[in-house]
């Protein structure tokens, strides 16, 4: 079983867009720094793919605009008349894929390299799993079952002494059961995306992809907590 320190370690290795790059590659690239700004993020239009909007920023610097239909296509880019974008382009994911680390071991033991699409998307899920832990500590107490990989959560709304008794009962049902309301946000961040993580992981398994699929749309999904009554 990890622990969070354990689990901890391993998002500050692998997870996200703010990535260590894999030592194993020996290039000089420069690993970029990448953001999106003014972030418009349409849940209700997102069927296999993400539907937004965003700019780009790479290196402190506007690189282009995305867009994304929400219905399986890849991402769309506007450079807005620069000539040379598509090589500029071309040179960025070059320098993702040699400074970021490979993603997807779980769906495929070799993995893929990143790109400028899987990095946008992974901060779009960071932004959206952090808007949900965060209303959700606002509302309930949630806590985390190590052996599950699963958050669980109380349902209604507890405050005061009230809270105090079913963080004692979530203990008492759950011994190793970690209270997320009473760790750092970044820490409890970490537990509710490694639940998110361990949903992926196990839908896609099921779902028998063939092995030489590329999941450069890989079903992102939201930490799904169960609720106690």
């Amino acid at each position: 079983m990890k622990t969070i320190d354990r689990l901890i370690e391993e998002d500050k290795a692998t997870g996200g867009a703010q990535l260590t790059p894999d030592p194993s590659y020996g290039l000089p690239a420069k690993k970029p720094t990448i953001e999106l700004k003014k972030v418009h993020h349409s849940k209700s239009l997102s069927e296999e793919t993400p539907a937004y909007s965003a700019q780009v920023f790479v290196d402190g610097v506007h690189f282009c605009d995305v867009t994304n239909h929400g219905t399986g296509g890849p991402d769309d880019y506007h450079s807005y008349g620069d000539k040379t974008f598509a090589e500029d382009l071309k040179a960025l994911n070059e320098r993702i894929g040699a400074t970021f680390p490979k993603f997807g071991q779980d769906y495929n033991r070799d993995g893929w390299p990143r790109d400028l699409e899987v990095v946008c998307h992974e901060l779009l899920d960071e932004a959206a799993i952090a808007k949900d832990l965060s209303r959700l500590l606002k509302r309930t107490v949630a806590f985390f079952d190590p052996a599950k990989r699963e958050v669980r959560s109380f349902k209604g709304k507890h405050e005061g002494v009230a809270r105090a008794h079913l963080i004692t009962a979530a203990l008492r049902k759950t011994p190793d059961a970690i209270i997320l309301n009473n760790l750092p946000f970044v820490d409890a961040l970490t537990l509710f995306k490694s639940a998110a993580a361990a949903l992926a992981i196990a839908f896609f398994v099921f779902a028998s992809p063939p092995a030489n699929a590329h999941p450069n749309h890989i079903c992102h999904f939201h930490a799904t907590v169960q609720h106690c009554r």
